[in-house]
């Protein structure tokens, strides 16, 4: 049906109202009819013909209206249009007018409805004679329309005198015309008996709601043409991108869904949706409904028969899994044949990716983004992506995605103006013949769109107009439930405070909890990110139980494919009892974020070497902040902050010990220096001469040495330099030149004084480093000299023991150092990680050479006697021997099932090569004759294995303790 609206330009804002009224009918009864409003001056026009010869003829429109205040319209050229009585038309709204007149009283075809506006009139100064002719040629013309010459009325017109009056004739003057024309079918479009509440609160509209989504029509449309225009360059991807608060959401699936898959597009017969929300278990979710009936339940009769199986292959081979669906879509098309003449039907599958930002957070980003790829280069799918506007940058920072973005569409959707706002308010009210209250002449629908404004307008707006619904009387929705609820701001509160009221006190004090699991993080702008843990994941128990159930019943979490989210982040921003909660401080949650990686290796471990480190700024933020509001952690991550603040303690009084103990070191190493200088008196003069000329001697030399190194404060240098200076054979001739003095006389006094004093001194750490990041692997040059540290962040850093020289850093690793050693006489170290890679470093050269071949994680390398050949464990299972002259792989020994290889060793002959996993086995391997032997020791997590430096005995150690002796002088032949 096409509506035409007559009117002059001085009731523009009114023609923009009528439109508006004729799209918001429209949306209404979409599935019925298509309904839309024709505006002359909306049109192009070409020179050849007058604007009045390119409207046409009023017959080819279903209704006009008319709409009239104080002018009549511009003149028409009287050449060209005159009345069958030869006057001339007043103006071309005059003739559009009659024409139409004319038309239904001779054929019933088109229906014309007249508005006369009856504000007062008023002119302006500079154009009073136009403006007053012109209002007194309408008058005319009125009188002579609706009356006859004895002023009885003729035709019939509406009156109205407010722009809001208009609106609502408009709207009941369509409901009526297509009821009575039968074109629509009786009672309510949206039936609130049996459909609910037309507004559905803080979740996003679906499918099942696009017949009351309102005020995006334009925002539909435009998409729509960049998606189209996008699958013109064979990549038909929209990426719909704005702020919080705006409907992304609800334009994706209740605007955009239907509007596509309701369309006839070019070589497409028909459509299947996937939708793909936020959830722990993504791919599995997704393979899921893409096997349900109304999706593509064929892929059930492929060689993927389950939803888990596809789930794995999408997974892990995208394009497999691609062709699969392809091959799917090419049987439902099959069976569809016979629709379309017979020939095979063309089908798509429309994905719509709901809130990208949860799954650029998630370990499924890449893997997601390959299946995309995938589907969109098989030419079987069209992908719609809702994103927040600010974690773009991260999208552009995924190659994956930022490649179907490049190729693709984006569409910028701001939040919705004024006038959208009016049809999202009246649009579901009209759908459901609800009505707004009016109070002094106002409606409260112009009172609550005058609210509307800020970021989160429209979840703030859609859960005040599902309580005005909740709380409507008959089909009236009233000031005093507007008023009750506290206005717009306090709609979530007071929603999420009446859902609240019904948990039990047990299920109410599981409220802090819950939200610490379901808040992930928080921006620098204050926003928040929100968490979808399974529900399994929760803490299991009744009370929680209950509040997650009475929550997701209120429509305040939503539950999708056993994960649970909060419905809008809104929620917290408005709802009191949410933000009083400790556990959504800010600096909480930004704490929680920074010691959660700690917690999460203490908790597997449970060693104190990986508790938080005394001295940092996240210990002493976190212990400060648990003493001022208790309940901010989790009581298990409570417990780790302060298990390490009672270690960093334990540190600080051990670090205080120690001193003490180095002052009394010192007082001890002035007394041995005094005695000393005692001893040497006693000797005599002719003694100290000799005793200078002995100098070159290589025992004085070794105590001269000595003694530098106390005074150095480097007891462990000392200690061995003095022992060395007391077991040397010239001892007893020095002492006879010296005058045949007892053999614990003098310079062996002073050899065994300073060994006592240092060997205690040397059980205290030699040096301590400050690193940028946790250490995760070192390894000590077999010289002593040099020591190499690898960190959580990848880097490595190699320093000399003494510190006489600069450290040098090196960078290569993407990801953790697992493993470090030295190897070739020192010049090379060997190093691997997280990235899966093992490096060369050559010390002398500068160089340095990535070895790639494992898939898993690389935790353990070992050098061969010969230094040519290095051994590497990984996550993978694999045990690979790598030539480290031809940088290759000499051999690989592959893992059983799903096993780790965690340590590695050779034998000293570099003949055996010994492995361990985490299943408990030791795999002892003849490099020369190839054969293998297993030992079962009964234990998990072998991490660490030696061999005896005899070759005969292996020894090996269980992350779980320590291991039964399995046989005595087991040989390792």
């Amino acid at each position: 049906m096409r509506v035409f609206v007559s009117s002059p330009t001085d009731v523009m804002p009114e023609r923009a109202v009528v439109e508006r009224a004729v799209a918001r009918v429209a949306d209404v009864w979409k599935s019925n009819i298509r309904l839309e409003a024709v505006r002359w001056e909306r049109k192009h026009y070409d020179a050849a013909r007058s604007f009045q010869e390119a409207i046409g003829e009023m017959a080819a429109f279903d209704i006009v209206l008319g709409i009239l205040w104080k002018r009549v319209g511009s003149p028409l050229p009287p050449d060209l249009y005159r009345r069958p009585d030869g006057s001339a038309y007043e103006s071309g709204t005059a003739f559009e007018l009659e024409s139409a007149i004319a038309g239904s009283e001779r054929q019933g075809r088109p229906s014309v409805y007249l508005f006369r506006k009856t504000a007062p009139v008023t002119y302006t100064e500079e154009g009073f004679d136009e403006e007053r002719r012109q209002h007194q040629a309408l008058n005319a013309w009125w009188t002579r329309t609706v009356r006859d010459a004895e002023g009885h009325y003729r035709r019939g017109y509406q009156e109205f005198a407010a722009i809001e009056e208009l609106e609502q004739s408009v709207e009941k003057l369509l409901e009526t015309y297509l009821r009575e024309h039968g074109l629509v079918p009786q009672g309510a479009a949206w039936n609130i008996e049996t459909m609910g509440s037309p507004y559905p609160g803080l979740v996003a509209y679906d499918r099942a709601h696009s017949g009351v989504f309102f005020g995006r029509s334009l925002a539909i449309e435009a998409a729509i043409e960049e998606l189209v225009a996008a699958a013109g360059r064979d990549t038909p991807v929209l990426f719909v991108v704005g702020p919080s608060g705006s409907g992304k959401s609800s334009l994706a699936r209740a605007g955009l869904a239907p509007r596509i898959t309701g369309r006839a597009h070019s070589r497409i017969d028909f459509w299947r949706t996937l939708l793909i929300e936020p959830s722990e278990h993504l791919f599995e979710g997704l393979a899921q409904r893409l096997y349900e009936a109304d999706c593509l339940p064929e892929l059930g009769a492929g060689p993927h028969p389950t939803p888990q199986a596809f789930a794995g292959l999408a997974a892990q081979a995208a394009a497999n899994a691609a062709g699969a669906v392809k091959w799917a879509l090419q049987r439902a098309g099959e069976r569809l044949a016979p629709e379309f003449g017979g020939r095979p039907a063309a089908g798509r599958v429309l994905v719509l990716l709901d809130q990208l930002e949860t799954v650029l957070d998630s370990p499924y980003r890449a893997a997601l983004a390959r299946f995309l790829n995938a589907l969109v280069q098989e030419e079987c799918a069209w992908v719609v992506a809702t994103l927040r506007s600010d974690r773009y940058a991260e999208l552009q920072l995924d190659p994956e995605l930022f490649q179907l973005r490049r190729r693709g569409a984006m569409f910028d959707l701001p939040p919705p103006g004024p006038s959208e706002i009016a049809d999202i308010i009246k649009g579901p009210a009209r759908a459901a013949e609800l009505e707004f209250e009016e109070r002094d002449g106002e409606s409260l629908a112009k009172v609550v769109n005058a609210a509307v404004r800020g970021g989160d307008a429209l979840p703030l707006l859609q859960m005040t107009l599902k309580r005005l619904f909740d709380a409507r009387v008959g089909r009236k929705l009233t000031f005093a439930a507007y008023e009750q609820i506290n206005g717009l701001e306090g709609a979530i509160a007071a929603h999420a405070e009446s859902v609240f009221a019904g948990v039990s006190p047990e299920g109410q004090r599981a409220l802090e909890p819950l939200l610490r699991d379901l808040v992930a993080d928080i921006g620098e702008d204050g926003r928040l990110a929100i968490n979808t843990p399974p529900r399994a994941a929760l803490k299991v128990d009744p009370a929680t139980d209950e509040l997650v159930e009475k929550l997701i019943a209120g429509r305040l979490l939503v539950d999708v494919d056993g994960s649970v989210r909060i419905a809008h982040e809104a929620l917290l921003r408005h709802w009191q009892r949410a933000l009083a909660c400790p556990a959504l401080d800010p600096e909480a949650i930004r704490l929680r974020r920074q010691i959660e990686p700690s917690f999460a290796t203490w908790r597997r471990t449970g060693l104190d070497a990986d508790l938080l480190q005394p001295g940092t700024t996240a210990l002493a933020a976190a212990g400060t902040l648990i003493g001022a509001k208790p309940g901010v952690f989790a009581p298990e991550m409570e417990d780790f902050v302060r298990r390490s603040a009672d270690a960093a303690e334990a540190r600080a009084r051990a670090e205080r010990s120690r001193a003490e103990a180095d002052a009394r070191r010192r007082r001890r190493t002035a007394y041995a220096g005094l005695a000393a200088l005692l001893v040497i008196g006693a000797l005599g003069i002719g003694a100290l001469v000799v005793y200078g000329q002995a100098q070159r001697d290589l025992s004085l030399r070794l105590l001269t040495k000595a003694e530098q190194f106390l005074e150095q404060e480097k007891p462990t240098r000392t200690l061995v330099t003095a022992s060395a200076a007391a077991a040397a054979n010239v001892l007893p001739d020095l002492v006879l030149r010296i005058g045949a003095l007892p053999e614990d006389a003098g310079h062996e006094v002073r050899a065994r004084s300073l060994a006592r004093i240092a060997a205690p001194a040397g059980n205290v750490p030699f040096r301590t480093l400050r690193l940028p990041s946790p250490p995760r692997a070192a390894a000590l040059s077999g010289d002593g000299s040099r020591l190499a540290i690898g960190d959580a962040q990848g880097g490595i850093l190699l320093l000399p023991v003494d510190g006489a020289a600069p450290a040098l850093r090196l960078a290569g690793h993407k990801d953790a150092v697992r493993s470090i050693v030295f190897a070739r006489g020192n010049r090379v170290i060997a190093t691997a990680g997280d990235d899966r890679s093992v490096r060369l470093w050559d010390l002398e050269a500068g160089t340095s050479l990535s070895l790639c071949g494992h898939r898993g994680r690389v935790v353990d390398l070992a050098p061969d006697p010969s230094g040519r050949y290095l051994a590497s464990a990984s996550y993978d299972g694999d045990v690979v021997l790598w030539d480290t002259v031809k940088a290759s792989v000499a051999r690989r020994f592959p893992g059983t099932g799903d096993h780790w290889a965690l340590a590695v060793a050779f034998s000293p002959d570099g003949s055996t090569l010994a492995s361990s996993d985490a299943d408990g086995n030791l795999f002892l391997r003849g490099l020369a004759d190839g054969t293998t032997r297993r030992i079962a020791t009964g234990r998990k997590d072998l991490v660490s294995i030696a061999f005896h430096r005899d070759g005969r005995l292996l020894a090996a150690a269980s992350i779980h303790g320590v291991l039964a002796q399995l046989a005595q002088n087991r040989q390792c032949g």
